[in-house]
């Protein structure tokens, strides 16, 4: 299930990139906001704002960025499915944080 959701949420990352939602900065020893709720179908933003490069990558590898060079490389990521989706920098399982995104109501 987790390579079928990868594949889902790659092929929607175009479709998000003309209107970003909420944006999640990327630094190489924190992520802010480290909790993000969105609704279901909404995309993050994903900005590097640290003087390194910076890749981010789902839990269980269900999906990874490509990477984000320093200096506010950014990147889209649809969220079409409710759950929570916990994350963190490659190389830094310390640094990470959670997706919240909520059912249809």
């Amino acid at each position: 299930m987790p390579r079928i959701l990868l594949v889902l949420l790659l092929a929607l990352a175009p479709l998000a990139a003309a209107g970003h939602g909420p944006t999640v900065h990327l630094d190489a020893d924190a992520v802010q906001p480290a909790r993000l709720e969105l609704e279901r179908g909404e995309a993050v933003h994903f900005v590097n704002r640290s003087d390194v490069t910076l890749r981010v990558v789902g839990a269980d590898d269900a999906w990874k960025s490509p990477e984000l060079p320093a200096g506010g490389a950014g990147w889209h990521l649809p969220f079409p499915f409710p759950g929570t989706f916990a994350y963190t920098l490659e190389g830094t399982p310390s640094v990470g944080g959670e997706i919240v995104v909520k059912p249809a109501e």
